[in-house]
């Protein structure tokens, strides 16, 4: 009787909490070639072009390989000027 108590209690709360963790920080990784800029086209380098899946953010060309990155807070890039701008101005239609 006494002894299955303490013995069960703390090993539920300890295994639980650190392997949830640990989970969920190698599933983001596998996400990041799938950005959208793998299917960009570099023509030079330091292009910057539209993320053909993603209006708020844009791909940028490092020599032949094109880097995602984020527009800030809710902007969407706009590929005519090649910036990061309002929605409504951007021209994008989001997916």
């Amino acid at each position: 009787g006494p002894t299955e108590g303490p013995t069960e209690g703390p090993t539920e709360g300890p295994t639980e909490g650190p392997t949830e963790g640990q989970t969920e920080e190698p599933t983001e990784e596998p996400e990041v070639p799938a950005s959208g800029c793998e299917a960009v086209v570099c023509e030079f380098n330091g292009q910057a072009l539209a993320n053909p899946n993603d209006c708020g953010s844009f791909c940028v060309c490092n020599w032949a390989v094109a880097v995602e990155i984020l527009c800030p807070g809710g902007l969407y890039f706009n590929p005519s000027l090649g910036v990061c701008d309002w929605p409504q101005n951007s021209g994008c239609v989001a997916k």
